[in-house]
């Protein structure tokens, strides 16, 4: 199914962040609500309830771990040799994925819509994900993570640390191992063929 990046958020991530939402009673009348529409066909609600699990699963792997959004002192994070702070480039780098200044017009557009609206879609969200870290600029995570952090309106630690592992495949949890990379050009074309998210 391709995702609508021109429609408004749909996601209810912001409301179960804050707990306007409760989870479980989120997951169950999802659940209950595929079993009556499709009866036993456990793939699609498990499509569905599976991102809830994952978040689940994010905040089980952050607790008693205050290093969790870190590499170093991170117990459960792979030592990645990314670009480094003193490299010449690193700064320059960094900051035109922060302001959507890559050259990449997909990846642009998702940038300066994160700091235009304090939203991106959660396919665009792997995108520039990958891009930082090791599909293009080679830059960690961690500098993804706080900027995430700071613009994101549903910013969760838990949940946004596990995910930017996830993407790096950073996490020494087979699991967490994003073993694809997305290429800038192609995705975009793919998910915005006429240029319309771009525009």
């Amino acid at each position: 199914m391709q995702p609508n990046l021109l429609g408004a958020p749909t996601s209810q991530s912001p409301a179960l962040r804050f707990g306007c939402l409760s989870i479980r009673r989120f997951y169950w009348t999802l659940h209950d609500l595929f079993r009556e529409m499709y009866g036993d066909m456990p793939s699609l609600s498990q499509s569905v309830t599976g991102q809830l699990i994952w978040r689940e699963y994010f905040y089980t792997m952050s607790v008693d771990n205050p290093y969790y959004a870190e590499m170093e002192r991170n117990p459960i994070c792979l030592k990645i040799n990314w670009l480094s702070r003193t490299d010449p480039t690193y700064q320059k780098k960094l900051d035109s994925w922060k302001n959507g200044m890559t050259g990449y017009p997909f990846i642009d557009a998702v940038m300066r819509q994160l700091q235009a609206e304090g939203w991106i879609n959660h396919v665009a969200r792997n995108a520039v994900a990958c891009f930082l870290t090791r599909g293009n600029l080679w830059i960690s995570w961690e500098d993804g993570l706080q900027h995430f952090l700071k613009y994101l309106l549903d910013a969760d630690w838990s949940v946004c640390a596990g995910n930017w592992m996830y993407v790096s495949s950073s996490a020494f949890e087979q699991l967490l191992d994003c073993s694809y990379c997305i290429c800038p050009v192609n995705f975009g074309r793919r998910l915005d063929p006429y240029g319309e998210y771009v525009k």
